[in-house]
C-alpha cells in the first residue's frame, strides 16, 4: 500500500464517458425552480405532472424533485424539519464571472459571499438555493 497511487477497480476505464447530474429534493417546487431558472439562468428541460424538473445550463444538469416523493427508505431521507444543505457545496463554473455575478445580483439573488480572488487563483461568490444548499459560483 505505501506509496503506490490510488487505482480505480479494475474493471473500471477511464476512457468510458460520465456527466454529472444532481438531483435535488426541495420542500417548494415552484420556489427552487424559480431560484434556479430566474437567478442563476437556467433553462426547463422537461417537467412532469409529478413534478420531477429537468433542468440544464451549457453542461450543468440539475433535476428538482418535490421531497415528498422521496421513499421513506432512501438513505437521503431527512427527519421532518432538520437542516439541508450540510456537508456538501454545489460548484458551478462560469466564465466571464464579473458578469455572472452582476446577472446574478441583478436578478434578485441573496449573496451568502460577495466575489473575492482565492489564493489558489480562481474567483468565486456564494449564495444559498431556497432549500439551503450552498452554491460556490467559481470562474
Amino acid at each position: 500500500m505505501g506509496d503506490s497511487p490510488i487505482r480505480p477497480f479494475a474493471f473500471l476505464r477511464y476512457d468510458i464517458p460520465m456527466q454529472m447530474r444532481l438531483e435535488l429534493f426541495v420542500a417548494d417546487l415552484e420556489k427552487s425552480r424559480d431560484f434556479y431558472v430566474r437567478i442563476l439562468g437556467f433553462e426547463v428541460e422537461s417537467a412532469d405532472p409529478r413534478g420531477y424538473t429537468r433542468l440544464r445550463r451549457g453542461d450543468a444538469a440539475i433535476a428538482l424533485n418535490p421531497v415528498e416523493r422521496i421513499p421513506s427508505s432512501h438513505p437521503s431521507r431527512q427527519a421532518p424539519g432538520a437542516a439541508v444543505g450540510l456537508g456538501h457545496e454545489i460548484s458551478l463554473v462560469v466564465e466571464e464571472i464579473e458578469r455572472y455575478y452582476k446577472a446574478v445580483t441583478d436578478h434578485g439573488g441573496e449573496i451568502a459571499e460577495p466575489l473575492k480572488e482565492r489564493p489558489w487563483g480562481s474567483r468565486d461568490f456564494c449564495l444559498h438555493d431556497p432549500d439551503g444548499n450552498y452554491i460556490r459560483i467559481t470562474s
